[in-house]
């Protein structure tokens, strides 16, 4: 389904202001130019499949650009990860060299965290993940199917909430459901039946314990800590913190 985008008059001179940042951060700079719009009604539906669709046609140009700015960011802390995961499993091994598998759902949480819109889990990892492997990801156009599966599995924990509750127990909910989908892909992708049924056991708790901690808690802390530094002031995330 596409996106419904609010049409701009001021592209020029939009592009203009994120122009003159020079070699400020692209989050600042993409803050300090586009005006904030207040968020549009989101009308209700009969079941959820239906109030998603409709409420993702709240995005507007703005929350685009935002996701895009996210996603670009946690594309290249994916493929800091790749790398660094062909390090390190040659000792780790098969099972524990997932230890580090949060940093791939990390997308899923960080931008619906921020943005507090339906879609922006999948959003952010699609993101994230194509960005991943235009740089050059060790597993190919694999890291797309990957990057949708995850990012549906995030999106469902906060479907749960109703797009509405991100506390720290939600976040943890959404990394570890983000981890609990990545194993069914690889379980299915990866041939993990031919291990045992103890390995596949290790193997799923490693990987969900990540996604609820690095991939949950670690961009959350991340996220409040560019708010507390003001780059993120003028997002859904940062206007909140304002009138709490």
């Amino acid at each position: 389904m596409a996106l419904a985008v609010r049409e701009r008059e001021d592209w020029p001179a939009l592009c203009t202001c994120l122009g003159s940042g020079g070699l400020q951060a692209p989050l600042q700079a993409y803050a300090n130019c586009v005006p904030a719009p207040m968020p549009p009604g989101i009308p209700a539906a009969a079941d959820g499949g239906n109030r998603l669709a409709e409420a993702m046609k709240s995005w507007t140009t703005r929350d685009l650009m935002l996701a895009a700015a996210l996603g670009a960011a946690f594309g290249v802390l994916f493929e800091g990860a790749n790398i660094a995961y062909a390090l390190y499993k040659s000792l780790l091994g098969d099972v524990f060299s997932n230890l580090g598998y949060g940093l791939w759902i990390s997308a899923g949480v960080a931008v619906p965290y921020v943005l507090r819109r339906p879609g922006a889990a999948v959003a952010g990892e699609l993101l994230a993940g194509f960005i991943s492997m235009v740089i050059g990801s060790q597993w190919g156009a694999d890291v797309m199917l990957s990057a949708l599966v995850q990012g549906i599995g995030c999106e469902a924990a906060f479907a749960l909430g109703g797009w509405k509750r991100y506390s720290p127990p939600f976040v943890l909910l959404a990394g570890a459901m983000g981890g609990a989908a990545a194993f069914g892909h690889d379980y299915l992708i990866y041939g993990y039946q031919g291990l045992s049924h103890m390995l596949v056991g290790v193997t799923a708790a490693v990987i969900v314990a990540s996604g609820a901690l690095l991939g949950g808690l670690l961009p959350k802390a991340l996220m409040d800590a560019l708010v507390a530094a003001g780059v993120l002031d003028n997002t859904p995330l940062g206007r909140e913190r304002r009138t709490a």
